[in-house]
C-alpha cells in the first residue's frame, strides 16, 4: 500500500470527522476514496441510462405530436376553415379595390364640383343684372 498526504480546509476537515466516528482515520478515509473512485461508473451507467431513456420517450412524444399535428393539418375542419380563410382573404382584398375606386371618385367628383363652383363665379360676375321689375307689370317689357 502507498501512503497519500493531503490538504483539507477545517470546514471540511470537521465535516469528515463529524461523519467519521468512532472508525479508524485511515481505514475511514481509503473506504471514501474507493467509494468515490468506483462510483462515478456505476452513476455514469445509470445517468446514460436514464438519459438514453428520456430520449426514447421524449422521441415517442414528439412522434404522438407529428402524428397529432398531421392528423389536425388533414382534418376536414381545419380544411374547411384554411378555405374559408383563403375566400376571406380574397374578399378583403376585392373590397379594398371597391374602397379605394370610390375613394377615388369622391376624389374626383370634389374636384369637379370645385371647378364648377369656381366657374359659376366667373361666369355670374359677368352678367349683367337684370332691373326689377314689379310682380303685377309682367306684360310690360
Amino acid at each position: 500500500m502507498k501512503t497519500i498526504t493531503i490538504r483539507v480546509e477545517d470546514d471540511v476537515f470537521n465535516k469528515i470527522e463529524e461523519q467519521r466516528g468512532l472508525k479508524s482515520k485511515s481505514e475511514f478515509y481509503r473506504k471514501l476514496i474507493e467509494d468515490y473512485l468506483n462510483t462515478p461508473e456505476d452513476n455514469q451507467n445509470k445517468t446514460e441510462d436514464s438519459l438514453n431513456k428520456r430520449e426514447d420517450r421524449l422521441n415517442i412524444h414528439e412522434d404522438d405530436l407529428n402524428k397529432q399535428e398531421n392528423n389536425l393539418n388533414n382534418s376536414e375542419y381545419v380544411q374547411n376553415i384554411l378555405k374559408e380563410s383563403e375566400s376571406l382573404k380574397a374578399e378583403l382584398a376585392h373590397k379594398q379595390e371597391l374602397l379605394k375606386m370610390s375613394n377615388d371618385w369622391i376624389n374626383d367628383m370634389r374636384n369637379q364640383v370645385g371647378f364648377l363652383q369656381f366657374e359659376y363665379q366667373k361666369i355670374s360676375g359677368r352678367l349683367a343684372l337684370t332691373e326689377v321689375r314689379k310682380w303685377w307689370e309682367f306684360w310690360k317689357k
